[in-house]
Parts: C-alpha cells; structure tokens; sequence
C-alpha cells in the first residue's frame, strides 16, 4: 500500500501530548487508488511528550518533525485540520500549510454563544438540569425509585445525562432527557424531603425552546466526524442547509428559539469568512460528484483549479517506476506504464520483460515474426494526439473542467470514491485533484479518538512508560486495526 500522492492531517493539542494523524487514499506502487472498501488510509503518525510550553513554534517544530519523520513534503499536504487554539493555527500558518477549522468545534463555539446570549434565561436552568442530574447520579435510592417511576409513567428506561465541557452536543442531550424524564423526575423529587431542587412549568418552558433550538444541530457534527469516507466536500453545503431549513425561522418558535437559531447562524458564518479556507472547501465540493457545481458558482473556480491543475502537469511527468524485487541474474527491470487510453476502454498495460540468452532448445525452433495489423486507431490516433498536444495544459484543464460539470450529480448517499474510481480515466487531471483534497477531515475528532486509545495505554500501572515507548504503544495500538 502507497499513498496516491496527496495526505491530509488533523491535530489535537492536548495537556500531556500532542498527537497528529495522517489521512491520505490508498493506492498501487503508481499511486493509483485501488479498489477497496475503505479507500481512505488514517495512519497516526507520532505522539509528543510536550513538557515544553505549547507555543506556536514548538508546537511548528513538533509538527514539522513528524512530517519529515514520515517523509511527506510540504507539496503533498492538502490542508491540517484543528481546533480552534490559536497555537497550533499560528503554527500551521508558519509552515505554510492550507488550515481548516474543526466544524464540531465550530458548532459548539456557535451553540456556546448563543446561549450565553441568553444567559440571563438560559443560566437557571442549565444549573437546574446539572443539580437534577447530580442528585439521582449521587443515590442509588433515587436511581431506583426513577426507574420504578419510569416502569409506571410507561417511559423509556433512560439514564439521565450530565453535560460536558468537551461534549459536542451534550448540553442538548442533557436538556432533551430532561424534557423526556420531567413526569418521573417530579413524582421522585417530590417524596423526596432532602431533595433541594424543584422543576417547575417555567422552567420547562425555557427548556423546551432551548432544545427546539439545539437539537436540530445536535447530529450534524457525528454526520461529519467519520473517518473512512469523504467529509470536507459536505461542510458548504451542510452550512447552506443550515441557513435554508435547519436554522431558519419557524412560525411554531418562540421568541427565545427563534434568537437562539439567529445567533447560532450568524456565529458559524464568521468561522467560514476566511478566504482562504472557504476557497479550499468549495474546491473539496466541487470535486464531490455528489454536489459538482450545485453549491457555489463554478465559474469563479475553473480558472483557479485550471491554473493549479497546470501548475502540477508543469512539475513534470511521474518517472516510471522499476520493480526492483524479485530481480534474477541476467534480467533487466520489469517496466510498468499505462499506455493513453480512450473513453470507455479499459487500460492496457505492457511489460517489458527482460531478455534471457537462447538456450539450446531454442536453436531447432524458429519463430516466424507476427505480422502487425494496421487499424483505424493506428492510423488516425497521431493525429488525434497531435490535436491534442496542440491544446495548453490549462486548456486541456478547462475542457476537462466543463465536461466534469454536465455530469449530473450522484445520490447523497453515493461513495464520491467509487465514482472517481469508475470514471478517473475520463478526467484523469481532475482526478488527481480529487485525491489532494477528498482525503482533508471536516472535524478533527480522529485525534480525540487517539486520546480514549493514548488513555487506555498510559494507565496507572504504567506511570513509569517512557514517551518513546508511549509513542510506539499508541502508533501500534491505532495502526494495527
């Protein structure tokens, strides 16, 4: 397995260690994708004892380690994908690289905003759920009258859920158990003496539009946090399906709600305004056979990927790559090139094969040489190839470009991989595009999911592990999946 030419990184700076994972496609010894269920590689690159101070440039030197320590050039990184701290965006911006921001993070910051807009409404309430929560969590008799209640209110067998710092949506999932469990949780506080806390119908009217206004965005950030398919082609138009359905005003929302929904919006389109980094996401949607051009006004963005496509076609053609394995005495190399291949055929592949000396069972045989039919592509395709040529490249991308673009669109629920694989050699230099900016992460959960695995090998008995050895365990704990 070889990557196909193009990674993506996403990083986490945590208290103890910071730790980085790499995503780029799988492909052949040429780097051409394969067909495989999971196209996308995550591979985790290093875990860093970071008893330095995590500024910008220890946190650039960290980062620029383990990317020479893999052998990855600064060319074939299509963007690094973070959370919000502005160490590690100051160090991203050092190093040159295109920066994404974590939409899950972004998502919360928004919710977070919203609701300390409303603090003076939402404060009460939120200590309200938090004192609930903990006065069932702390009594195992309260636990048991709670699901006696449920058995005879004929409510589902739930637990109750405290909110979380670093929780995406925790705050609404809090209040919607609230909201499910209100009957229980009054029937056991209310023959409970000690209890100190009382839910009130005020309280659950503030609740009630609380969650009106979270859970619609509760499930967006798990939609994008996966790891084995496409995500950062979804962002654009997850953002316009917030402002067009998700967020947008209702006639059933109160006045709370509708603020909330307002607020939430205006935060999460301040996240995006960054040229930079909405440029590089409308590339990623474009290239996303599930939404081409639909999204954002394709006319602005030819010439830009015509030019960069140009740009890499100047760098030169691959060399051919020489199978050195396997190498007998008195062979040459076995070459492997893909020869032009039209719509609709399929590759022809030609080995040259190395020469052995004629042996003895070879003399009293003689081979006549085959005759070479000529056919129609034989005589017509220089010319076909000389028009061709005559064609700039970033004219040749343009044309490219504008077929790509009468395709219509796959189902939403489509792999925009299988279809690059099916129809590559259609658009072979928009393909190459694809596999630099379909592999970059919309959220930068992968290295959270590296914390839970880091956390389960630096346990207490193990207090004593050197940093190496905690970078092995860890890079063969994720790795060998």
């Amino acid at each position: 397995m070889a990557d196909a030419g193009a990674e993506s990184l996403v990083s986490k700076k945590g208290a103890n260690a910071p730790i980085w994972q790499c995503f780029g496609f799988v492909g052949d010894e040429n780097g051409k994708p394969v067909d495989t269920d999971t196209p996308i590689c995550k591979l985790c690159m290093r875990s860093v004892s970071a008893k330095a101070d995590h500024t910008a440039s220890n946190v650039c030197a960290w980062l620029r380690e383990a990317v020479c320590e893999w052998g990855l050039e600064d060319s074939r990184i299509s963007a690094i994908t973070t959370d919000n701290t502005s160490n590690v965006m100051a160090a991203a911006r050092d190093l040159g690289w295109p920066l994404i921001t974590c939409f899950g993070h972004n998502l919360d910051l928004a919710v977070n905003a919203a609701i300390q807009a409303q603090k003076r409404r939402t404060d009460r309430v939120f200590g309200l759920c938090r004192s609930i929560t903990g006065a069932f969590s702390h009594s195992w008799r309260r636990k048991r009258a709670l699901m006696a209640a449920q058995a005879e209110l004929g409510l589902p067998q739930h637990s109750l859920i405290t909110d979380c710092v670093n929780g995406w949506g925790s705050k609404q999932e809090m209040v919607a158990r609230i909201i499910e469990q209100q009957q229980a949780i009054r029937h056991v506080l209310a023959d409970d003496r000690k209890a100190s806390v009382t839910l009130r119908w005020q309280d659950i009217d503030v609740l009630t539009a609380v969650n009106e206004a979270l859970k619609p965005v509760a499930e967006l950030t798990n939609v994008l946090s996966g790891e084995t398919y496409v995500t950062s082609s979804s962002v654009i138009p997850m953002l316009s399906l917030i402002h067009e359905d998700i967020m947008a005003p209702s006639d059933s929302d109160v006045a709370l709600a509708t603020e909330m929904k307002a607020s939430i919006v205006h935060k999460l389109d301040g996240k995006y305004a960054d040229e930079a980094v909405r440029l590089l996401l409308r590339k990623c949607t474009l290239l996303d056979p599930r939404y081409g051009g639909t999204f954002e006004d394709s006319g602005q963005l030819k010439p830009l990927i015509a030019g960069e496509i140009a740009a890499l076609r100047r760098g030169g053609p691959a060399a051919v790559r020489v199978k050195e394995e396997d190498r007998r005495e008195g062979q040459t190399p076995v070459r492997v090139k893909e020869e032009d291949r039209g719509e609709g055929q399929a590759a022809i592949r030609v080995k040259e094969e190395g020469r052995r000396e004629p042996g003895p069972e070879d003399a009293s045989v003689e081979q006549p040489p085959a005759k070479k039919m000529r056919t129609l592509g034989s005589l017509l395709g220089k010319r076909a190839t000389a028009a061709s040529a005559a064609l700039s490249a970033e004219e040749q991308a343009k044309a490219e470009i504008a077929a790509y673009l009468t395709e219509p669109v796959i189902e939403g629920d489509a792999d925009p991989l299988q279809w690059w694989r099916l129809n590559g050699h259609r658009y072979p230099m928009l393909a190459q595009l694809a596999r630099k900016y379909l592999c970059t992460c919309a959220t930068s959960t992968a290295p959270e999911r590296l914390f839970s695995a880091a956390g389960n090998v630096v346990i207490s008995s193990r207090a004593q592990l050197k940093p190496d050895k905690v970078n092995m365990l860890v890079f063969l704990d994720r790795n060998l999946d």
